[in-house]
């Protein structure tokens, strides 16, 4: 019985070891979004040249994976970055990281340290009810609902160590909180906007009303229709360059289709059934020669 415990034990401590390592290769950024655009730039963008660009437009931005990828992969871009968001927390706190990343990250830190009792669960409950924005960004889980304190000051260790290369990236960042509708982008600039919006619903999911894990609460899906309308617009009468990535559905390629450039498939974790789904992405591009 003791060598099984053992043999668990080294197990454990292995996955431990190893769950560290993915945390500093993967969550580079202090917040966590559902999917993982930073990786799947790297892997199909790599060969972009962004040099003749002045302006690089991220407008959905959330923790926004496509320009920090960019950037890693091209120091010595001379261009900036827009990063815009219609949250107004998200860009109140990137401004604060852009004006001193230590100070702000250890008021989190400090904040949540007092509200840690030592177990998962009451943290979890405590910042539904409670939590900002941000706060819920940091700490989540793989399940949207659940939040980890452990994991969320893992992400804060391994931000403090980028700092010097995030200064870097952040003095090339300007900041916009504004619908994607309302951008005003220059024309007398070369520009690259980027759009990642909120997956178009594909099912009727929006007529059935499930329970979340907080009692008498209800999930309400919004009706994403108006972002792909307002994207297609900017896709059929603005000249700047354009490149959006969405789920694939018949009536997305109905309206984008003649700006088809790629497939993929994306693999996503379920962590409530312990299993992985694929989804097909495709990327939609308008880009002049």
């Amino acid at each position: 019985m003791k060598g099984i415990f053992c043999v668990g034990a080294i197990i454990w401590l292995i996955y431990i070891l190893l769950l560290d390592n993915i945390m500093v290769r993967y969550d580079r950024f202090i917040l966590n979004y559902q999917g993982n655009k930073y990786l799947e730039t790297k892997k199909y963008f790599k060969d972009l040249d962004i040099s003749e660009y002045d302006i690089i437009v991220e407008s959905f931005a959330g923790i926004f994976g496509f320009s920090r990828a960019l950037f890693e992969m091209n120091p010595d871009y001379d261009g900036v970055f827009w990063i815009n968001d219609i949250d107004p927390d998200l860009i109140a706190f990137y401004k604060q990281l852009k004006k001193s990343m230590k100070k702000t990250i250890k008021a989190v830190e400090t904040k949540m340290a007092g509200v840690w009792k030592g177990n998962n669960k009451d943290f979890s409950k405590h910042l539904r009810e409670k939590g900002t924005t941000i706060e819920k960004l940091l700490f989540r889980s793989m399940n949207c609902d659940t939040y980890n304190y452990e994991k969320g000051l893992r992400k804060i260790k391994n931000f403090k160590a980028k700092i010097p290369e995030y200064k870097k990236l952040f003095k090339k960042l300007r900041f916009k909180n504004k619908d994607v509708a309302d951008l005003k982008i220059p024309t007398n600039k070369k520009v690259l906007v980027f759009y990642d919006p909120p997956y178009f619903d594909s099912c009727n999911k929006t007529y059935m009303q499930k329970p979340t894990t907080i009692k008498g609460k209800f999930i309400r899906y919004p009706d994403n229709t108006k972002l792909y309308l307002d994207v297609l617009n900017l896709f059929q009468n603005y000249s700047f360059d354009q490149i959006m990535i969405v789920n694939f559905t018949c009536l997305m390629h109905h309206l984008f289709g003649e700006y088809e450039d790629r497939r993929y498939d994306r693999q996503y974790n379920n962590q409530a059934y312990m299993k992985r789904k694929t989804a097909q992405h495709i990327v939609y591009s308008k880009i002049s020669n």
